[in-house]
């Protein structure tokens, strides 16, 4: 037997030791929450306001769907609906909310269903985390990345995925992808995930996988089909994210959080109506586990047949007081009894009931169990066990407990690691005499000592902590006060190492920033610094300059030398340019061998700035023009710039970028190695040529362009052939001369096209002339440009329309530049030889 007195001061403990573990989940840097059947919140902890900005008691009476966009709200509500359905559990669950202030926040959440003792569903209890950075971080880089064809087997083996499984390139490719999963589920995947990928085109799952070394890990799994260019799938590709310990946490927690909310719940009484013998009359109330036997069977037996004789005894005993002295008793009491559910503890009740006259007298017995107190005593050291194992194991989050004096009173395994102190060192040492940097003592001392005797709150954010060996480390710590007096005041401090993040950022900084092969500044950063100096230089009314520079020639180098040599000498390139310029300059590479200088704040007077942006050009030729010692030869490449000169922001970033580069084509004209400043009739100019080149492009399609042949005659005045020349007839200007637009053909590669109508235009004529029985010796010329004559399928090409519009080939011949031949002789024989019905007319051509 306990007495009250003992049971009050368990109870006191119990209480105060529940308090202690809800603060300590109250205080977490998750939000945990309980929302009932209707998903209506009916607890959420004050981490809601951090998350989403809302108190705690203006989300009680809303549900999670009010927090959410509306078709965020509508896919969630769909899920949310078939999970409550089946009463199971839920894990990692993504899902966008919109913060009282009006931004969205990426959230997961996970959730455990709870019951009334029949097994109906009462709700959920779950946790819920901020992880909008986390996706930030993931949408730009995915450590492992696995690609297969539509049927599942693998074409694509990264290097984050041989670290993640074990399996190296060469043992993946080829494999079918149910090889890392348990079991090898090959019709799970081909029905469940693949199925379904290729009906959605996008898929998003956690998945239990399998490494090489048998162990067994969770995954975030997200798929996309891959496109060819007509948007045929081709193949699937995931990004994968291992989540064991994320998985390993949230399970422990949901399962902890079961059995404390198990503990703390309140149990109801049973009742029964018996008479002064001790029969079951009645018996009420929900709890029948409680019952030794069936409600049912119990019903008209007599406790002496039913319990066992000592307690029996007793109870009788009870009943007969009560009805002899017609006043109810209260019997405080604890018995053992062996019932089907294990040991259990009650204590009753009685009281008289009203009986009519010749009825035997009856009494109404409340049972009540307190086993719930005494097993809720051990629950709670099993409980307190179990939080500090999770809090001293918790992976990649350490956590830290100082008493009042700032001692040391907890250190977990994470502590140990990120900051080298073992907990036998750590305990009973001064938090400042720790982890804390000299010049922060003071700081930190004061603000603890705040929170632990005065309640003032220590912000959450980042820190930097020093080692044990004298290195810094970046952390996000939280902070939080347990106990109310001065003495019992506890301070927890949970910190993340953020020293990953701070380097995966660092590294998308550099990929979205920085050239990877020179290191040199990108377009982005370099329009981002031009922009900034446009506004710079329009406050202070200065000028500023932009080289546009091409390497002359550089594609010859690289293709006859080959591409790490081209790569090389880039690198060489930027070296030298960088050392040319002032640390507030900005060098950029824009791809290929093109390269961009920034001369910031010049000087207010446009002569001075032109005279100071010629001196630097002039250095950049000379610098450039000196040899390049790569792979023991000297390589000399000189370079084209074009120049533009602006005062603030009068025109676009584009369009200052545009007038260099057209200067630079004019340096190039100039006879390159030189430089040329941008003038506004230079871009009439390109303007003029660009409506030109566009209006060529139209003049096929609209039979713009019109074929004439001028006679040919000997000797005698006789007619021996004719040359074919063309003409265009622009619908605007009129007839346009060979001599303007056939050059810019060459240039633009339009020739081909233009030349393969000449041929079939040609040939069509021929043929109807040869109804007027042409002469043997007859030839009609036409030439042919070196584009044209060097395409592959030149020769079978021109066979084919000789086949097809039967002409006589010995009428037709075609002209050729010397520099065809010259270019490339061994080229122009074979084309020769497969022409070799023509071989006669090329030759002539060749030697005309």
């Amino acid at each position: 037997m306990i007495s009250t007195t003992e049971l009050e001061i368990l109870l006191s403990t119990l209480r105060a030791n529940e308090e202690r573990y809800r603060n300590l989940v109250e205080n977490s840097s998750d939000w945990i929450w309980e929302i009932d059947q209707n998903s209506i919140y009916t607890y959420c902890s004050p981490k809601c306001i951090d998350l989403l900005g809302y108190q705690t008691e203006e989300l009680i009476g809303k549900t999670p769907f009010d927090l959410m966009p509306a078709a965020e709200a509508q896919r969630v509500g769909v899920f949310f609906h078939n999970i409550v359905l089946t009463k199971r559990a839920f894990k990692c669950l993504e899902n966008i909310n919109l913060h009282k202030g009006g931004h969205q926040v990426i959230m997961e959440t996970s959730g455990t269903p709870f019951f009334d003792k029949q097994g109906g569903l009462l709700g959920y209890r779950g946790i819920t985390r901020d992880i909008t950075d986390r996706k930030t971080v993931e949408d730009q880089i995915h450590d492992s990345v696995v690609a297969t064809d539509l049927e599942g087997y693998v074409t694509s083996w990264n290097k984050g995925a041989e670290q993640l499984f074990g399996f190296n390139n060469s043992e993946a490719i080829g494999q079918h992808i149910s090889f890392v999963y348990p079991n090898k589920k090959h019709e799970f995947l081909k029905n469940k995930v693949i199925a379904l990928l290729q009906a959605k085109g996008f898929h998003k799952m956690h998945a239990r996988m399998l490494r090489k070394n048998g162990d067994n890990f969770y995954v975030h799994l997200s798929l996309s089909l891959q496109y060819d260019c007509q948007h045929k799938p081709i193949g699937m590709i995931g990004y994968l994210i291992d989540i064991s310990e994320q998985y390993k946490i949230q399970r422990d927690l949901a399962e902890s959080n079961q059995k404390f909310s198990d503990f703390v719940s309140a149990m109801p009484d049973i009742a029964f109506v018996l008479d002064e013998k001790g029969t079951y009359i009645e018996i009420y109330g929900s709890e029948q586990q409680l019952l030794i036997q069936d409600a049912k069977k119990l019903l008209h037996q007599n406790i002496m047949d039913i319990l066992p004789i000592p307690l029996a005894l007793q109870i009788i005993s009870t009943i007969q007081t009560t009805c002899r002295t017609n006043s109810a008793q209260v019997l405080e009491y604890e018995l053992e009894l062996e019932l089907a559910q294990g040991k259990c503890y009650f204590e009753g009740r009685t009281a008289p009931m009203q009986h009519k006259s010749g009825e035997s007298q009856r009494v109404i017995w409340v049972s009540r169990d307190i086993s719930t107190t005494k097993r809720a005593l051990k629950a709670l050291q099993t409980s307190e066990q179990r939080f500090r194992q999770i809090f001293e194991k918790m992976p990649n989050i350490a956590v830290q407990g100082y008493n009042h004096a700032r001692d040391v009173i907890f250190w977990n395994k994470t502590s140990e690691a990120i900051y080298g102190y073992t907990k036998e060192e750590a305990i009973g040492k001064k938090l400042e005499d720790l982890i804390i940097p000299p010049e922060f003592k003071d700081m930190v001392v004061t603000a603890t000592d705040n929170l632990l005797h005065y309640n003032s709150e220590i912000p959450a954010g980042e820190l930097r902590l020093q080692r044990k060996d004298g290195s810094y480390i970046p952390v996000y710590s939280s902070h939080i006060k347990l106990g109310e007096t001065k003495e019992s005041a506890e301070m927890f401090c949970i910190d993340i190492d953020l020293t990953d993040d701070k380097k995966a950022k660092e590294a998308i900084e550099r990929l979205a920033y920085y050239d990877p092969l020179t290191s040199l500044p990108n377009r982005r950063l370099f329009l981002d610094r031009l922009d900034q100096e446009q506004k710079i230089s329009k406050r202070h009314l200065t000028f500023s300059a932009i080289l546009f520079l091409d390497l002359d020639n550089f594609k010859y180098l690289n293709d006859s030398l080959g591409h790490s040599v081209g790569d090389m000498f880039l690198i060489e390139v930027g070296q030298r340019m960088k050392a040319l310029l002032r640390a507030e300059d900005t060098v950029a590479r824009l791809g290929g061998d093109e390269f961009v200088i920034l001369l910031k704040e010049l000087a207010c007077e446009k002569d001075t700035a032109v005279k100071q942006t010629q001196d630097i050009a002039e250095k950049v030729i000379q610098a450039l023009a000196n040899p390049v010692n790569i792979q023991q030869h000297k390589h000399i490449i000189t370079t084209s710039i074009g120049i533009t000169l602006f005062s603030g922001d009068c025109e676009t970033a584009d369009t200052l970028l545009k007038q260099a580069d057209t200067a630079m084509y004019r340096a190039k004209d100039a006879g390159r190695n030189t430089f040329h400043f941008f003038h506004p009739s230079m871009q009439m100019a390109t303007d003029l040529r660009l409506v030109l080149e566009n209006d060529l492009r139209q003049a096929l399609q609209n039979n713009e362009l019109e074929l004439y042949y001028q006679p040919q005659f000997g000797r005698h005045a006789n007619i021996i052939g004719a040359e074919a020349l063309i003409r265009w007839k622009h619908p605007v200007r009129g007839m346009i001369s060979p001599a303007e637009f056939i050059p810019l053909a060459e240039e633009t590669g339009l020739i081909i096209a233009i030349g393969d109508w000449v041929l079939v235009t040609a040939c069509h004529q021929l043929k109807l002339w040869e109804q007027y029985n042409l002469p043997e010796h007859f030839h009609l010329a036409v030439n042919v440009s070196s584009k044209q004559f060097r395409k592959q399928e030149f020769s079978p090409h021109l066979q084919e329309l000789i086949t097809a519009s039967k002409i006589n080939p010995h009428y037709l011949m075609l002209e050729l530049t010397e520099s065809i031949v010259i270019d490339n002789i061994q080229q122009t024989i074979d084309k020769m030889w497969a022409l070799s019905f023509l071989l006669m007319i090329l030759v002539l051509a060749i030697l005309l």
